[in-house]
């Protein structure tokens, strides 16, 4: 079984138009630490973020993604409050789809170490 790792990622589609972009990126600040962010006690951005523009049944889309950090402990408390803290911040990217009445997908993963093979 692969081991997780320290790092997650959350990853937010979303429609192009500026209010909902807008809106989107202040929930985000919302929720992560400076120098990205706005809340010291948020969770700490590692890579990112990143976009990709794309196209998805003939309608613009925005794909963004952050690396997270979720402190190396597998069990540890400080680690579930990082992951509860990843998950609010998915919560208020999809509330801002619903506000909006948009069609925006956040989500989180834990990401897991890359096993290679012994030479």
């Amino acid at each position: 079984m692969p081991k997780k790792a320290s790092k997650g990622i959350v990853a937010c589609e979303h429609d192009t138009p500026t209010p909902i972009h807008d809106e989107l990126w202040d929930a985000y600040r919302e929720h992560v630490r400076p120098p990205t962010g706005t809340n010291p006690n948020g969770l700490s951005v590692i890579a990112g973020p990143y976009h990709k523009d794309k196209v998805k049944n003939g309608k613009p889309r925005v794909e963004s993604w952050v690396i997270i950090d979720l402190i190396t402990s597998q069990d540890s408390d400080e680690r579930k409050q990082e992951i509860a803290k990843a998950y609010k911040l998915v919560a208020a990217l999809n509330r801002v789809g619903t506000d909006m009445q948009s069609d925006v997908y956040a989500h989180f993963e834990e990401l897991e170490e890359s096993t290679m093979p012994s030479t």
